[in-house]
This record gives structure tokens, sequence and C-alpha cells, in this order.
């Protein structure tokens, strides 16, 4: 009879863990973030992709990348763009497969700007869009991904 009882708790448990199992996989693809900033530089939105092998670029704002990694529930990704004159942290939970939120930290490494913000990251779909061209104005430029487009 215990075994029976142990099978059964068995079975529920394996039950409740599979979707646990297929939610906690990212989805590799397009992504929108939409965020606004903490300390008044804006809001806006930008498009990232997701790459299986645990990289990620911005499909809206040029030269922006980095490499991501999921721990439990939450998405962390670091990057950075303007040639590695800046950087970037996000810090994400995912709330269901097609969303998440979090906070995003960006900043100029030479300490000039820094800005905090509040992001909500929804999915659009399998396929990526190409990484945003970089325009020659912008390789000198000190713009942030988040500076309000």
């Amino acid at each position: 009879m215990i075994s029976r009882k142990l099978s059964l708790a068995c079975i529920i448990a394996l039950g409740l863990l599979v979707p646990t199992l297929s939610f906690a996989a990212f989805p590799a693809g397009q992504w929108t973030a939409s965020y606004y900033s903490e300390v008044g530089f804006g809001n806006g939105s930008q498009g990232i992709c997701i790459v299986d092998d645990g990289t990620w670029y911005g499909t809206t704002f040029s030269g922006w990348s980095g490499k991501w990694f999921r721990k439990s529930n939450d998405i962390h990704l670091q990057g950075n763009s303007n040639s590695g004159a800046a950087s970037d942290a996000l810090e994400l939970t995912r709330i269901s497969p097609i969303l998440l939120t979090g906070y995003w930290q960006n900043w100029i490494n030479s300490g000039s700007s820094n800005n905090w913000l509040t992001v909500r990251v929804n999915f659009v779909g399998a396929t990526c869009d190409p990484p945003a061209a970089i325009p020659s104005q912008q390789a000198a430029s000190t713009a942030l991904p988040s500076d309000g487009q």
C-alpha cells in the first residue's frame, strides 16, 4: 500500500515538474525591451535577439551585444556598446514564456553617464531581425541604448 501511494506521489510530482521544465527554457528569438528610466533619462524600447549559444545582440541599436545565462527563473544579460565604451547589465525574472520583467543598468565606462531602468521584455517571435547597422556618425557616439528611443 505504501509503495502505491509513493508511486502515485511520484507520478503527480513528475506531472507538476514537466511543465516547469519546459517553462524554464529561455526561448531564443526576437524580444522587445520596453523601459523607463528611474533617474529621468526617458523611456523607449529596443529590439534584442537572444541566440541559443548564450549570446544576444541589439536589432535596433547598433554595436550592442553580449552574453546571457539563466539561473532558475532569472535571466541575466550583460554586454556593451559603443565599441566597448558603454556597458549593460539586465536582471530579469520570467513572468511567463513570453514576458520578462526586471531592471537594467546602462553606463558609459568613463563614468560620464549612468542610467537605471525598469524594463519589460516581450517575446516577439522565433526569427530574429539582423543586427542593427552601425551608421558612420554613431561610431564615435556616446549614445546609450537607453537614451530614450
